[in-house]
């Protein structure tokens, strides 16, 4: 039996509906098969958006901004966990911006 791969941790950040500049407490979830991930609210564990990795834009990082990641849906996340982000997604392309 192949070893299996460790879980990845609960992401935690800031979540933004699209067209929205209400905050909500969030945390990012890839589930143990790798095809989605889902966002889901902090204090009641609803699920506010799910998608699979390939549709998922994630934005260039500047500098000590958070790192975002926007869902095909339109529901924007936000953290100041680089490295945990990079784990989730897997890292990014060097970015200029960021260098």
């Amino acid at each position: 039996m192949p070893p299996s791969e460790p879980p990845v941790q609960p992401l935690s950040g800031t979540a933004y509906r699209p067209g929205s500049s209400r905050r909500h407490a969030a945390r990012l979830i890839r589930r143990a098969d790798g095809k989605h991930l889902h966002l889901v609210d902090s204090e009641s564990g609803a699920t506010l958006a799910q998608a699979p990795p390939g549709a998922i834009r994630r934005e260039a990082r500047l500098g000590s901004l958070p790192s975002a990641i926007v869902l095909a849906d339109g529901w924007r996340f936000e953290t100041l966990d680089h490295d945990g982000l990079n784990e989730v997604l897997g890292s990014p392309e060097a970015s200029r911006l960021h260098r």
